[in-house]
């Protein structure tokens, strides 16, 4: 494989960092938005929750957008969506429940059908049989027979299956990226002009159709394998931007060379390079040994690395885990090397914490689009979704235990329907869970704000009545406590209004539906199963219907973020 020498910059991000260093526009109350992963329920979930602030006029308004995972296909697909589509044909609209039908006859509304997703819609992908997991299986031999490096294949599986399809995705005959990403034509030219090889390459800019929705500072998360300073195998972030790739956190914890991480990164199309010559200046110019240009579908598939083990791997003895080279900022030439990359839900699965790494994002909304419903434990206590405690310093919850704080943190178990003592539940080992044990660098809020959301949850989704499952599951929860956290980059030392969206069921909306509407429903509506990539059109819309209307009864907040009301009605 050829190397090229790339010419790039490279920024050193520190501490204080803003989007407005990239993002001029001014946006009222500098609102974030976190798509969680969770596969394709995530990303069709999430769908419908953009779709609705859309209507609403307030997805233009949207400061920062991050992305996991399922999450992340959804944030990159939008991002850069060709000019030649638009939003409107992109998202869909939003349907009330009662008018909702399984077929569209001649001269009606063919968006009231659950049956067919329209033409242009981004769900139609995943409602295609070839991402399912026979698809999946067929691309990877594909790229196989095209002399597709192992590593690559799963990345150029999601590019071909969901990004091909709306012209994101472009590929030589051995499937190396042929299209690079940047901020605008202005930022392509220049890479261009430092880097002449790069005219033949064409590059997918910030969607810029007029009449749309302008793009927030996006954020594509991903992660890569490190030791942290106790000895122990962690991950660290990574963020992928229109504006650079990198490590924006300066973590404790060393690669696998023994290098420390972190602190900023380099424009796009270099990343997964190895530094060799070092120029003067802020922001630096350096140049980089490049095997190819980093694209779209590389940061894509890093996001959604689950599945590179977990469903299209070829064989056991050849796992795709994506790997890459990369160095760290600041570093002397020559640096690098390569890296093994994982899933970002494998380390912060809601996308909360890239957010708070930017000091100007005041407020939030976290689409958490989990795989089970908010649930009650002994004695009423809110059972979340595992991804959300650890953001407290908690481990996710465990039966007979409740809620336990991870080694380090100061706070109290919540404890649930047990005998044992506050001082015996905090004696215990730590549960035996890969995931809560991944999860306990993420703490980023003040633990004693969790008992608050539990509550507020548990009373939005009961709406008066004795259990969940009524109402959605959403709560405003004003002046959230940040605290330091130098794994993810997050400054304390200020609060945050933070809406809480959990993906639950609301009998307000499902009583509602005609019979026959109701009857399609999956049995495991709304709560698909992550490994399930391939959805049909009635999953697909049932859901992006769902979270769609979730987000319309939630106005009254969602304009007090955004600025337009001080008083929750």
């Amino acid at each position: 494989m050829v190397t090229t020498i790339a010419r790039t910059l490279e920024l050193s991000l520190g501490t204080g960092r803003r989007t407005d260093q990239f993002l001029a526009r001014e946006t009222p109350g500098n609102v974030g938005v976190a798509l969680s992963g969770g596969g394709s329920r995530a990303c069709v979930a999430g769908l419908g929750q953009l779709r609705a602030l859309r209507e609403l006029g307030l997805l233009g308004q949207v400061r920062a957008l991050s992305g996991v995972s399922g999450g992340a296909w959804l944030t990159a697909a939008w991002t850069f969506l060709p000019d030649d589509r638009d939003d409107a044909g992109f998202f869909g609209r939003v349907v009330a429940p009662e008018a909702l039908v399984l077929h569209a006859a001649a001269g009606e509304d063919p968006a009231r059908a659950i049956t067919e997703v329209p033409e242009g819609c981004f769900a139609r992908a995943i409602c295609d049989g070839s991402f399912g997991p026979v698809g999946l299986l067929a691309s990877g031999h594909r790229a196989l027979m095209r002399g597709v490096d192992m590593r690559d294949r799963w990345s150029h599986a999601v590019g071909e299956i969901l990004f091909g399809p709306i012209g994101l995705h472009h590929v030589d005959e051995h499937g190396r990226p042929t299209a690079f990403f940047a901020a605008d034509a202005e930022a392509a030219a220049e890479a261009r002009r430092h880097n002449p090889w790069l005219e033949s390459v064409r590059a997918l800019t910030v969607h810029a159709r007029a009449g749309d929705a302008p793009r927030p500072f996006a954020i594509l998360n991903t992660g890569f394998v490190a030791t942290d300073h106790a000895g122990a195998s962690a991950s660290v972030p990574v963020q992928g931007t229109p504006y650079f790739v990198g490590t924006v956190s300066t973590p404790p914890a060393v690669d696998r060379r023994g290098e420390a991480i972190g602190g900023g990164g380099v424009l796009p199309f270099s990343y997964g390079g190895s530094l060799v010559g070092v120029g003067e200046g802020s922001p630096r110019p350096v140049e980089v040994a490049l095997e190819r240009v980093y694209g779209l579908h590389d940061i894509v598939g890093c996001s959604s690395a689950f599945y590179a083990d977990k469903v299209v791997a070829l064989t056991p003895a050849h796992p795709l885990v994506p790997e890459y080279k990369r160095y760290r900022p600041g570093s002397a030439a020559p640096a690098g090397g390569r890296d093994f990359f994982v899933d970002g839900g494998a380390l912060e699965n809601t996308g909360v914490a890239a957010l708070l790494a930017w000091s100007d994002i005041e407020r939030l909304i976290v689409f958490v689009n989990a795989p089970r419903p908010l649930e009650v434990a002994y004695h009423g206590m809110a059972m979340v979704e595992r991804q959300v405690p650890p953001l407290f310093g908690y481990r996710p919850f465990v039966p007979g235990l409740g809620y336990r704080p991870y080694a380090g943190i100061d706070a109290p178990t919540l404890a649930s329907g047990t005998h044992l003592t506050s001082e015996l539940l905090g004696a215990l080992p730590e549960p035996l869970d890969p995931v809560a044990t991944g999860f306990r660098n993420n703490a980023v809020f003040a633990p004693e704000a969790f008992p608050e959301l539990l509550s507020g949850l548990l009373r939005r989704a009961k709406a008066g009545g004795d259990a969940p499952g009524v109402g959605p599951c959403a709560y405003l929860q004003r002046g959230v406590p940040v605290i330091d956290n130098p794994w993810h980059g997050v400054a304390g030392g200020r609060s945050v209004d933070v809406l809480w969206v959990l993906l639950s069921p609301a009998s307000q909306r499902l009583d509602r539906l005609r019979p026959e509407v109701a009857a399609a429903r999956h049995h495991t509506w709304p709560h698909y199963a992550t490994g399930s990539t391939h959805l049909s059109p009635q999953d697909a819309n049932l859901l992006s219907q769902f979270t769609g209307w979730v987000v319309g009864e939630l106005r009254p907040e969602l304009e007090v973020l955004f600025g337009r009301t001080n008083v929750l009605k």
